[in-house]
């Protein structure tokens, strides 16, 4: 897989933290890092991945799902993703939702509840550029984020610092926004990717995208005039509003974008 997965490097929106946090794991986690990035591990994380789908899913047919496949590969198409893409439906009902189940040589997309059912043509468009972003977030820059990912994962599992952890929350979350500019530039539209947002988040069929970006302004303003706003709070789960304000930001102008989402995400100083 080329370095982008086929996307030319002007079109990918970086966040800049997932480039600070790969080069401090490079230099402070030497030994560590290598062992990361070797097949082996890889290969052997691919497999338990497949295994898991294999038990725990059911695994979509392109002959009984023409719909649902023709949409994946026209995403994937655009994104420039060459391998095999395989859809699956959680077996155990589960939330209303999909996720990527990571693996390097195939993108695997798992649908949990009625989500297919749910969702208009365009919603499950930008539903598609959601989770594909996620395996084109994994091959960048040769593969050094997927890297980190697991590292810090790792770190994370056997008795890492609290900054271990707020790392990886912080990098989770700027991978969500990641992936949702990602949907923003498949749509070409803010309402789909937007809406999709909240009606996984809040799990609502009827949804307004502008009045809830209102909502979104409405907290983040209530939260900086109080005088206490540190950035997002990992224990109250404010990934919605923020995400919401994120897109609305980055499709109106990307350079403003990056400065004020650091300030929504990590506090500090607005710019």
């Amino acid at each position: 897989m080329s370095q982008t997965a086929g996307i030319a490097n002007a079109d990918v929106p970086f966040i800049p933290y997932h480039h600070e946090l790969t080069d401090c794991l490079k230099q402070n986690e030497d030994g560590l890092w290598e062992w990361f990035a070797s097949d082996k591990l890889t290969e052997h994380a691919d497999k338990d991945a497949r295994l898991y789908l294999l038990k725990n899913a059911v695994r979509l047919d392109e002959e009984d799902h023409p719909a649902v496949h023709a949409l994946a590969r026209e995403v994937a198409t655009v994104l420039g993703i060459m391998v095999p893409i395989t859809l699956y439906q959680d077996n155990n009902g589960g939330q209303r939702n999909a996720m990527l189940v990571r693996m390097t040589s195939e993108v695997s997309i798992l649908f949990g509840g009625d989500i297919l059912s749910f969702l208009s043509e365009e919603q499950l468009r930008a539903l598609m550029a959601h989770e594909m972003a996620h395996f084109l977030f994994n091959s960048l820059e040769s593969g050094a984020f997927n890297i980190t990912d697991n590292l810090l994962n790792w770190i994370c599992q056997h008795g890492g610092e609290s900054s271990h952890q707020r790392s990886l929350w912080l990098s989770n979350l700027y991978q969500e926004i990641f992936a949702d500019r990602v949907a923003l530039q498949i749509c070409k539209n803010l309402e789909a990717p937007l809406s999709l947002l909240v009606i996984v988040g809040a799990g609502i069929a009827n949804v307004s995208a502008q009045a809830y970006l209102k909502q979104a302004e409405e907290a983040l303003e209530a939260a900086i005039l109080d005088g206490q706003y540190s950035g997002a709070d990992s224990d109250s789960h404010p990934e919605l509003f923020i995400r919401a304000l994120a897109m609305r930001d980055w499709f109106e102008g990307r350079e403003e974008a990056d400065s004020r989402l650091k300030h929504m995400v990590e506090g500090g100083t607005d710019a």
